[in-house]
């Protein structure tokens, strides 16, 4: 069996305009598309499709299409010209727990038969309910391994804090025993935001399910939660103001496919906020027209 269950952590750093960071602990289920179905069967705890403690559905992943998850995984990377049909997928998600998770960003890793990181589709969420999907080829100094290099411009909205623009850098390191992935984006010649997990795998069994729930029992249901407690320290402790969210704009990018009071919540602090930002520059123009 290839797929892993990996523990570790997750930092976040936010270093313009103003400095915030924040780390936490988590765990990630490492799953080789082609043994899904193998694991719902064998692995007591684990579903696919169906409830359980930890569970996938089928309908989180891949965007729209038909097929099986990985005929729609191959269909995203088919639309960026990539034909990964010989490669063997990871994919590296948070699973449900007791039914609910909220995943900022799966990453499925393309592998050859030698473990070399051949194509990267990242599938991205944001807080709204809305996916968007980079996908992309390492760059040529990338080995196996190692560490391989992804670039990506920036094309969907993620946070409120963020401009529209820019681009990503991701570095994606996958073996058996441990996984690592770093996102750091670059806005106006420098980084302003770096994101990272790294962590140990260990097989996909039963015991090792059951281990990782007990030490860290909610680390994945408090993900959305925690998402909102940094989002109003930015506002109200470090003095940010929030940008209105667009309308997505790009051909990846998938919409919200059902309502969450976690969306709802984000929608009214960012009309919030923003109305509030805007009242504050139209305020500031005015008095700079009467100084004038």
């Amino acid at each position: 069996m290839n797929s892993r269950i990996y523990r570790g952590r997750t930092n976040h750093e936010r270093l313009e305009p103003v400095r915030h960071a924040f780390q936490y602990r988590i765990y990630w289920l490492g799953i080789d598309l082609d043994e899904l179905e193998t694991l719902d069967r064998t692995v007591n705890g684990f579903g696919f499709n169906r409830w359980a403690i930890a569970s996938m559905r089928g309908r989180d992943y891949g965007g729209s299409g038909e097929g099986t998850l990985r005929d729609r995984v191959l269909a995203r990377l088919g639309e960026q010209g990539i034909d990964a049909g010989d490669f063997r997928i990871m994919l590296m998600t948070i699973p449900r727990l007791l039914g609910y998770v909220f995943n900022p960003v799966n990453f499925y890793i393309c592998l050859n038969d030698q473990g070399q990181v051949c194509a990267l589709l990242a599938e991205v969420r944001n807080t709204f309910g809305e996916m968007h999907h980079y996908a992309a080829c390492p760059e040529p100094e990338s080995g196996p391994g190692g560490s391989s290099r992804f670039n990506f411009q920036k094309r969907f909205y993620v946070s409120p804090f963020l401009d529209d623009d820019g681009a990503y850098l991701v570095h994606v390191r996958c073996q058996a025993d441990a996984f690592s992935a770093t996102i750091s984006l670059a806005q106006g010649g420098q980084t302003v935001f770096t994101a990272s997990m790294d962590g140990h795998g260990v097989p996909f069994s039963s015991g090792n399910l059951l281990a990782t729930l007990i030490r860290m029992p909610i680390a994945a249901s408090s993900i959305m939660l925690r998402i909102q407690w940094q989002a109003i320290l930015l506002r109200f402790r470090r003095g940010l103001r929030p940008h209105p969210k667009p309308k997505p704009f790009d051909s990846s990018t998938h919409g919200a496919a059902r309502n969450s009071i976690w969306y709802w919540i984000r929608d009214r602090f960012v009309r919030y906020a923003s109305k509030t930002r805007k009242g504050t520059l139209v305020k500031r123009a005015m008095e700079k027209e009467r100084r004038s």
